[in-house]
């Protein structure tokens, strides 16, 4: 039986991660598109140490609906095995990519390595990853999403949700990143249903992130 409308669960935070991490994407494609070997002294190297953190938030976002929220929806749902397994083909080349994605980024950044060959390498993986992300979120907001509302009460997703977060890795960078995804005027309300743990981190390292986001994208 479907989910009443008034008790389905809020995803909006789930869409803004959405709607970040595609921007995220597109912006990092265009900062090692437009690199070039003077950028080693400037912008590159905190360049690599923000896709080491954002990879974790990749990560994390696997984790999140891989292993808690999609079992628990096809469990529930069987149908949406079909879309599951086209989700899992592009997650299998996601995962490749960001084994090798921190690397890759340092490569560039580094003085010793051939700039030409890194950069080629750098720009080929950011557009393979961003077109497996960007298809796997497509098949998200447009098949799966929209079932999970219907399926779920809001109590049982919450639940859901803060059993993912109980081991988020790279939170330094991740906790900062994920206030930041939402509209600035809706961040006071985010940080006020989130725990005092999650506030604390927020507080210690926001500013941090903020200045590595600037040194990062400058000039991009």
């Amino acid at each position: 039986m479907a989910v009443p409308v008034a008790a389905q669960p809020d995803l909006s935070f789930f869409r803004a991660v959405h709607r970040k991490t595609r921007s995220d994407l597109a912006r990092y494609v265009r900062a090692v598109e437009r690199a070039t070997e003077l950028d080693r002294a400037t912008r590159l190297r905190p360049l690599a140490r923000w896709a080491r953190g954002f990879a974790h938030e990749l990560v994390h976002h696997r984790v999140r609906e891989d292993e808690i929220l999609f079992p628990a929806l096809r469990d529930r749902v069987p149908a949406v095995a079909c879309v599951l397994a086209d989700i899992a083909v592009h997650q299998d080349a996601i995962d490749g990519l960001l084994a090798r994605w921190p690397a890759v980024a340092e490569r560039l950044a580094d003085p010793a390595a051939p700039f030409e060959a890194a950069k080629a390498e750098a720009v080929d993986l950011a557009r393979s990853l961003q077109d497996h992300v960007l298809r796997r979120f497509d098949l998200e907001d447009a098949e799966i999403l929209p079932v999970l509302a219907a399926n779920f009460g809001g109590a049982e997703y919450d639940a859901l949700v803060a059993r993912a977060e109980r081991h988020r890795p790279g939170r330094a960078f991740a906790i900062p990143w994920s206030v930041d995804a939402v509209e600035p005027g809706d961040r006071r309300q985010l940080l006020a249903r989130a725990t005092p743990e999650v506030r604390l981190v927020w507080k210690l390292h926001q500013g941090r992130y903020e200045r590595l986001v600037t040194a990062a994208f400058s000039d991009a």
